[in-house]
């Protein structure tokens, strides 16, 4: 198994098989507790990464703060003749999983 075999199917969200009982399967990476943000700009954070960016360009975690923080994952917009036009938001190509956070046990 090569790393392009693991990350296609990550990558689409969805694995096609051909059987008689289903012909789709949802693919999510595995998700590890506790993992701490990444941050911004290399600086870490003591927060907890509630959000995965399944992104091949992140493939990290980020707290709430640093997600938005993220220029990859604001969304865009046009302002054209005094009207504000919304793109393609970066944030639905940088999709977060989200899982509920563990404060570690002290």
């Amino acid at each position: 198994m090569n790393i392009h075999s693991y990350y296609a199917p990550v990558t689409a969200n969805y694995l096609m098989i051909e059987c008689d009982k289903f012909c789709t399967i949802q693919i999510d990476p595995y998700l590890s507790d506790s993992v701490p943000c990444v941050g911004t700009n290399g600086q870490q954070y003591p927060n907890m990464g509630q959000y995965f960016c399944r992104s091949l360009k992140c493939m990290k975690y980020y707290c709430v703060t640093c997600w938005d923080l993220n220029p990859n994952h604001a969304i865009t917009q046009i302002n054209t003749n005094n009207k504000t036009i919304e793109c393609e938001s970066l944030a639905l190509i940088h999709k977060p999983l989200i899982r509920n956070a563990q404060t570690p046990e002290v």
